[in-house]
């Protein structure tokens, strides 16, 4: 990504998951603050989850469950942490869980798109955040995305891409009138 320090995350390790969400990882999976439910949201990948650290998680396979996902349908790969803003805040609110469908195989500093969980307490996927594509793999260059605004050590920056407006993307304000985030609207 350009004009962002840094250009895709470090390294994450998911014991350090652990404590940044102990309680509250099962919402991490099922919801959104910044954007409303079924919306279209970018994010970049943080960590991609093992098979193994899945299944460890009762809180995680309980939401994954609840969605229809079976035991037997995890695989690598199925489950990333996700950076929603830049950089390395100290709100739960920057990372995020998401489902990676069958198909979608992704690595760490990806950025992806992401459909926001519509009803934590109806069925389906709709319970859980989703992948639904692939938007530029980790460092495609030159890119066509930035973290906003440009100003380096801001924690609350947003993902840019320049063919949003194009794509009917819409920037959500917060109460100083900054951008958030940029959404598709749920269709």
């Amino acid at each position: 990504m350009r004009g962002g320090v840094p250009d895709r995350l470090a390294p994450l390790p998911f014991l350090i998951l652990l404590s940044v969400c102990a309680a509250a990882c099962a919402t991490l999976l099922q919801s959104d603050t910044d954007a409303p439910a079924g919306s279209l949201r970018l994010a970049v990948v943080a960590s991609v989850n093992s098979r193994e650290e899945v299944l460890s998680r009762p809180e995680v396979m309980a939401d994954l469950k609840s969605a229809g996902i079976r035991d037997q349908d995890l695989r690598d790969g199925s489950l990333i942490l996700t950076a929603l803003h830049c950089c390395n805040g100290p709100d739960v609110d920057t990372y995020r869980y998401a489902y990676v469908p069958p198909g979608i195989q992704l690595q760490q500093g990806d950025l992806v798109e992401i459909r926001v969980a519509r009803d934590p307490s109806g069925a389906g996927l709709d319970r859980i955040n989703v992948v639904t594509q692939l938007r530029e793999p980790a460092g495609t260059e030159p890119s066509s995305c930035a973290w906003l605004p440009l100003q380096a050590g801001l924690w609350r920056r947003a993902i840019y891409c320049d063919w949003m407006p194009a794509e009917g993307w819409t920037g959500v304000r917060n109460w100083l009138g900054q951008t958030e985030v940029w959404i598709k609207a749920a269709p």
